[in-house]
């Protein structure tokens, strides 16, 4: 069984279902001999399955990535396979390894989980499911993007390690997500400014909203979503790149990345319409400034090194604000930039996206 990771991770990184025998035979090795792999199983139910063309693949796709996440959480693929498969692998599968501490005995709870389709899922997203109640009352969960651990450096020279992975929302919160929420809880609907509301992101509303959005949310669907910190939007806007924009330097390319000053007609556009940074983030800068959780602090001296949120020994009466907006220049959106309001301020060039801490 210890090489069925490489096939799976094979399969993932060519992008491919089927797998000639000798092909196989090749990832497998001396290990299995391939008339016993024919007949492997998976808690039960049939491991492979075999065409006409005597050619063989998982039997379900879940299976495929259960087995690669599986691989890269005990670290048994090379480094270069580790590097690609993470970047191949799905944060659902992620979060449930993670949550259950799943092994291949585990394939009960796997089956029970899981969606068991030949349907490929886009990797680096995740869905929870919502309870009938929540879903019933029309709410909505946002889209989110499976962050990993790692390091960065935060502005110039604050160094910030954040030793476990995340969840942050592939886009901001929009008005059709929030209008739910308005009207299942009696609050005011924020003013669109007459530029629509639906998939355009939700402006005019305060640190304040975010928070109760945040609590009515989590309430909802069993999940603890927040206001993301600013250590931890910098890091995912960044996405592991070290250069002026998550694109790179040149600041003539953000009207592919992003609403701004030069491309957005004077007020926000639908989320989601310009090309998302390396790790499927959308509108990360440009179309509306997102709140984060930390008050606001002049310079990082004395700021967390773990991307917690910076809520003492600071003005409380400012809350961080990120990722520049629809009327903004193109130097404003690196991610470095930032910049602070009131908690109680509503304007038409902010707006918020939500996290989740696995």
């Amino acid at each position: 069984m210890e090489r069925l990771p490489q096939v799976a991770y094979f399969l993932q990184a060519d992008g491919k279902r089927w797998l000639p025998e000798d092909r196989l035979q090749q990832l497998l090795g001396p290990v299995l001999d391939m008339e016993s792999f024919k007949h492997l199983d998976f808690g039960g139910r049939s491991l492979l399955n075999r065409n006409s063309e005597q050619q063989y693949r998982f039997a379900h796709y879940s299976i495929q990535e259960f087995l690669l996440v599986n691989a890269l959480m005990n670290d048994s693929l090379s480094d270069d396979a580790t590097c690609l498969g993470k970047s191949l692998a799905t944060a659902q599968m992620w979060d449930f390894l993670c949550a259950a501490k799943a092994d291949l005995s585990k394939a009960s709870a796997f089956y029970e989980v899981f969606d068991c389709t030949d349907t490929k899922l886009k990797p680096y997203t995740f869905l929870p499911k919502l309870p009938d109640k929540a879903a019933a009352l029309g709410v909505a969960l946002p889209k989110m993007t499976f962050i990993p651990p790692g390091s960065f450096v935060m502005g110039q020279d604050h160094s910030v390690t954040l030793a476990k992975p995340f969840l942050l929302a592939c886009y901001p919160v929009t008005f059709a997500e929030y209008d739910a929420f308005a009207v299942q809880t009696g609050r005011r609907k924020p003013d669109d400014w007459g530029w629509g509301r639906g998939a355009r992101p939700v402006i005019g509303v305060t640190w304040q909203d975010a928070q109760a959005y945040c609590e009515w949310l989590s309430a909802q669907c069993g999940h603890t979503f927040r206001l993301p910190s600013e250590a931890e939007w910098e890091y995912a806007c960044r996405a592991g790149t070290d250069t002026e924009y998550f694109w790179g330097d040149d600041p003539s390319q953000a009207e592919r990345y992003a609403w701004l000053e030069n491309n957005s007609k004077g007020k926000t556009q639908p989320v989601g319409e310009k090309q998302p940074n390396p790790w499927g983030l959308y509108d990360m800068v440009g179309n509306v400034w997102e709140w984060q959780q930390d008050i606001w602090h002049e310079a990082y001296q004395g700021a967390p090194n773990d991307g917690s949120a910076w809520e003492v020994d600071g003005d409380a009466s400012q809350r961080v604000l990120r990722g520049g907006s629809w009327h903004d220049a193109a130097n404003i959106l690196r991610p470095i930039h930032r910049f602070r309001n009131a908690p109680d301020l509503r304007n038409n060039d902010i707006g918020f996206r939500l996290a989740r801490t696995l």
